[in-house]
């Protein structure tokens, strides 16, 4: 079917630690850029400039998971198609049944962010 859109290159989300690893199928991936943003004013209090820092790329990200992997929490390091080291922001479980669920979440890759 023409214009589908479908996920290309590698569609997996690892986690985990210590030789205990999950991973799951991505099944819809979005991304949006952002960044905190200072107004510089002048004297009389209107804007003259602005300054755009802690730029990040954010994903939502739904995919499917064994229950049985290890849980994600929020502030979980996880690679989400090959982009690594992304901060789980938020997570949401839609569904879970027979050994499956499908979770949502929010992850963030800070573009001056080193994590150990």
């Amino acid at each position: 079917m023409s214009g589908t859109p479908t996920i290309k290159g590698n569609s997996t989300i690892i986690w985990g630690t210590d030789g205990l690893y999950g991973t799951g199928t991505v099944i819809k991936v979005s991304k949006t850029r952002s960044a905190e943003i200072k107004k510089i004013k002048d004297n009389k209090g209107f804007t003259q400039s602005k300054v755009f820092y802690d730029h990040a790329t954010m994903y939502d990200v739904e995919c499917l998971v064994e229950t049985s992997v290890p849980d994600i929490e929020m502030g979980d390091v996880v690679t989400v198609d090959s982009v690594a080291s992304c901060i789980v922001e938020d997570l949401k479980v839609n569904w879970e049944q027979e050994g499956e669920a499908k979770w949502t979440m929010t992850v963030a890759s800070h573009d001056a962010l080193t994590l150990a």
